[in-house]
């Protein structure tokens, strides 16, 4: 029976990717019963004010965040993989996976926040504009110009392409709603508590080096999934690998880098996040700096990627299908 659903995972992720798009997350159904990604939030904003204090030394708090880590981790993943087993036996239990899935897309969500700064520019309003980009980065926007606001909007845009979506695909084909599960806390809790601040330096360590494993395959994916939008995909990867190592993250760098070869712009350097000055040198320097129409066509492309994500899941379940 398992084999039959796994067989039927492509299909699964058509419908949830779908409902993604059409539907986003309601806002209606917000207010009324929140989001998941917002109820484990939650358990892990209580563990860190729990054993997150200043008066703990740096390996105790490494190990309440390792604690934190396995007590938010493996309780929710356990809930998802037997919810998952029940569903494997009810009939059209695979639509019900596809409901459960859907919420832990971003597609829809990531496309509207990018296009409000998108629109934002286009009036004018850099102070709209800034408001619309902190939405989505966690740096400082104090003073920030149409540029460095464009910049940080394609480099969001490309960097939770992989986080928001390809990711979390990645992870439900392979292990279905447990493995989106296990993945979208794991890239909770990294958002949450692994910054590389004083505050959270020691104690989301652990979380910060596991979501760097289970990006690692996805950021990758990501980065030959944009290639193939080009007409020299070889190349457009070539320059990839060479300069996705400009990024503080081993993972972000790909998909950055990839966006900013084909869009012909620089992208990256020194950064202000969280009070924290941030080094890395610029990708693809010598180009010129990202305005609102190179924006717009990141948004552009962004409809292509997921065509193509479109184009992957159907011929693979029509390869399923015929197994």
């Amino acid at each position: 029976m398992y084999s039959e659903i796994y067989f039927m995972m492509p299909l699964i992720l058509l419908i949830a990717l779908t409902l993604d798009i059409v539907l986003g997350w309601p806002e209606k159904i917000y207010t009324n019963i929140g989001h998941p990604v917002s109820w484990i939030g939650k358990v892990i904003s209580y563990c860190e004010r729990s054993l997150n204090k200043k008066k703990y030394p740096g390996e105790l708090l490494k190990l309440f965040g390792a604690l934190t880590f396995f007590l938010t981790v493996i309780p929710i993943t356990v809930a998802a993989f037997l919810m998952d087993q029940m569903l494997i036996n009810f009939p059209y239990g695979f639509f019900m996976q596809a409901i459960l899935i859907w919420p832990f897309l971003a597609t829809k969500s990531l496309y509207t926040h990018v296009k409000d700064v998108a629109d934002t520019l286009n009036k004018k309003d850099l102070n709209a504009s800034r408001e619309a980009l902190s939405k989505i980065v966690g740096r400082d926007l104090k003073n920030s110009d149409e540029n460095t606001i464009c910049g940080g909007a394609i480099e969001s845009l490309s960097e939770n392409t992989s986080d928001g979506i390809i990711a979390p695909l990645f992870w439900a084909f392979f292990f279905g709603l447990p493995g989106i599960v296990f993945y979208k806390t794991i890239n909770t809790l990294d958002s949450m508590i692994g910054y590389r601040n004083d505050k959270f330096l020691n104690f989301g360590w652990f979380s910060a080096k596991v979501d760097d494993l289970v990006n690692w395959a996805p950021a990758r994916l990501s980065s030959i999934l944009f290639c193939f939008l080009t007409l020299n995909p070889i190349k457009t990867f070539l320059f990839s690998l060479k300069n996705a190592k400009a990024s503080t993250s081993p993972n972000a760098g790909w998909p950055q880098a990839t966006f900013a070869y084909i869009l012909g712009v620089s992208l990256l350097g020194p950064k202000r996040s969280k009070g924290v000055l941030i080094e890395q040198p610029t990708i693809n320097i010598g180009q010129p700096l990202p305005n609102k129409e190179t924006l717009s066509t990141a948004l552009k492309y962004y409809i292509c990627i997921i065509i193509e994500i479109y184009v992957v899941l159907f011929a693979l379940n029509f390869w399923f299908m015929n197994e």
